[in-house]
């Protein structure tokens, strides 16, 4: 039985997280927009008690404007500093939960975070541009 568990993971869950990781890495401007508005379609959702279909419909049309928005020259650089900081916050504390509680690594990975997150973003963007 556990083994049956080993291969339905491998056999579903290695390719979907091969393709979340490939979207990542690869386009982080559409993974970034579709990241945000699924989290602002489920808070919609769960905090606020809006019907699902408006929960929906409120997290495409968020999708769409920050796709956009972020195809813009002064849209891209304010959305891709704040989401690479974002991110770089977001692996920071989570390299100061592991190391135990250092300083030292949380800011260490917060400028190497952010940093490495801005590249994807410049990189993303020129590939969106060709």
């Amino acid at each position: 039985m556990q083994l049956d568990f080993i291969k339905l993971v491998a056999g579903l869950g290695l390719p979907l997280l091969s393709t979340i990781l490939g979207l990542f890495v690869g386009n982080i401007i559409l993974f970034d927009s579709l990241l945000i508005s699924a989290v602002c379609g489920y808070f919609c959702y769960s905090i606020l008690a809006i019907h699902p279909a408006y929960c929906i419909a409120a997290a495409a049309v968020l999708c769409l404007i920050l796709f956009l928005i972020q195809h813009t020259q002064i849209g891209f650089w304010a959305v891709a500093m704040l989401l690479s900081y974002c991110w770089g916050f977001a692996f920071a504390v989570f390299a100061y939960f592991i190391s135990g509680n250092s300083q030292l690594w949380f800011y260490s990975v917060l400028i190497s975070g952010f940093i490495i997150m801005l590249l994807l973003h410049i990189k993303a963007n020129k590939n969106s541009l060709k």
